[in-house]
């Protein structure tokens, strides 16, 4: 779009330039009447330039819209894409977590299948104090 400014201030460049030749022409046209002839000539080819300078302003416009028309198909493409992406990120995660869930579930389960295998009858051998350990602990207190 920065080439839309310099196109626009070239257009004002060559009015104004227009602008001061036509003034110096009438100037002239003034003080001798031979140069008439070379003003019609100029009006004319001013006219032709005016009628050119607006075909290229039609021209620019049209590009223009295309552009933008483009840039806009283009962005709504890009963020249908991110769209469709993010949701199939979504569903990834969501199905990578319910995986891991179901598994943790698992291991959870047979951790507690594995508790609760039968224990020996003699497990708290180590722990109670029995006729036999008061018998042999003879120390006073």
């Amino acid at each position: 779009m920065a080439g839309t400014g310099k196109k626009l201030l070239g257009l004002a460049v060559v009015g104004a330039a227009v602008a001061g030749t036509i003034a110096y022409f009438k100037k002239q046209k003034e003080q001798n009447e031979d140069l008439e002839k070379d003003f019609e000539d100029f009006q004319d080819n001013v006219k032709e330039t005016a009628h050119s300078a607006k075909d290229v302003v039609v021209n620019f416009k049209d590009i223009v819209t295309k552009d933008v028309e483009e840039k806009v198909k283009k962005a709504k493409d890009t963020a249908k894409d991110v769209a469709e992406f993010a949701e199939d990120t979504a569903e990834d995660l969501a199905d990578g977590f319910s995986d891991m869930v179901d598994e943790a579930k698992e291991a959870a389960e047979e951790m507690f299948e594995d508790e609760e295998t039968p224990m020996s009858e003699n497990a708290d051998d180590g722990d109670a104090v029995t006729a036999e350990t008061a018998k042999t602990d003879n120390t006073q207190i």
